[in-house]
């Protein structure tokens, strides 16, 4: 099981995870994942995300296990409806690229998915999206079939919510307790 702990809640990350399987390599793009609307949902933006909603929503104080896999590892994903809101944690996974609108509601979009030279830095159009959420205390977890190592390597951008309001927003010293951003990194373990 791979855990990916942020340091801030606010932060999510696309990734692209590439990992030895026996002798060979095998790189999880998201390529064999669903963008068929549903499960799937259109983006206002132009492209698709899936964060673990079920097809007509879910009644309010239930959770479902929106999980998902891909390239045989397994992403954690948790869909909940309570206080009147719909909420997810874990991974979603998307195709949008939406680098301007600096709000919650563009939280599936990458912010930097393209190389220097233009061309794309997942090799893929399709990514996933991490998110730690503090109110129900799960990390976003991967877990990877038996007999797998560890991953070789790892692909992360922030969200373009989360690069855009670090950006816009941070103004004090790296340790200014009154800073919600303080440190202003993300931890992996």
């Amino acid at each position: 099981m791979i855990k990916l702990t942020p340091r801030i809640s606010a932060i999510a990350l696309a990734a692209i995870v590439s990992l030895p399987y026996a002798h060979a390599s095998t790189t999880i793009d998201f390529q064999d994942v669903s963008l068929n609307v549903p499960p799937a949902q259109p983006y206002i933006g132009g492209g698709v995300y899936y964060n673990g909603r079920p097809p007509g929503g879910l009644e309010q104080r239930n959770s479902i296990d929106g999980s998902f896999t891909s390239g045989g590892a397994t992403f954690q994903n948790t869909f909940t409806a309570n206080f009147g809101f719909e909420f997810w944690d874990g991974f979603a996974y998307s195709n949008t690229t939406n680098v301007t609108a600096p709000d919650f509601g563009n939280q599936f979009s990458a912010y930097s998915a393209t190389n220097p030279d233009g061309s794309s830095a997942t090799g893929t159009n399709t990514y996933g999206v991490g998110y730690y959420s503090e109110f129900d205390g799960r990390f976003p977890t991967i877990t990877l079939p038996t007999g797998w190592d560890i991953p070789q390597s790892i692909r992360i951008a922030n969200t373009t919510y989360a690069a855009l309001y670090m950006l816009s927003n941070f103004s004090g010293p790296v340790d200014d307790p009154q800073d919600p951003f303080e440190g202003n990194y993300l931890l992996l373990t």
